[in-house]
């Protein structure tokens, strides 16, 4: 009889973009979702490798222990005012750009958004932000 698990391991994949996917069920959905971690970062190829396979190992243990990346970020995020939301929004977004896995156009695309949505809804009249994402974002 087999088991089937709530996730995928972690696994380093080589390439022209180094990166470490696994896949965990998303909480909204009840679907299989991939994460994936960039892992260009680091320059010497024997170091990279190296290091990608220990992530994969620590996080495989975290995911066997029951983590699930998708349902901590839901349950921290539930419950933010508007005007906490957007600013962690920017900040994650703003230090990405500095990685330069986000592009300065994007970033620019972010802040517009955010500015239209200060424009047409008062600071205080939406005290929780329960589910957002680009898609109603980008309806306005």
């Amino acid at each position: 009889m087999s088991t089937v698990l709530p996730y995928y391991p972690a696994k380093l994949h080589e390439g022209a973009t180094w990166y470490i996917a696994f896949y965990v069920i998303d909480p909204r959905t009840g679907k299989l979702s991939r994460r994936r971690i960039k892992w260009n970062r680091i320059e010497k190829i024997s170091e990279r490798r190296r290091q990608g396979k220990e992530m994969c190992r620590q996080l495989n243990e975290r995911l066997a222990r029951g983590w699930n990346p998708l349902a901590e970020e839901l349950a921290s995020r539930s419950q933010s005012l508007l005007p906490d939301a957007a600013r962690e929004f920017l900040r994650e977004k703003e230090k990405r750009f500095e990685e330069g896995t986000v592009r300065a156009d994007t970033l620019r695309s972010y802040r517009s958004y955010l500015s239209m949505i200060e424009k047409h809804i008062p600071i205080g009249s939406i005290p929780i932000v329960w589910a957002f994402s680009e898609k109603p974002l980008s309806h306005f």
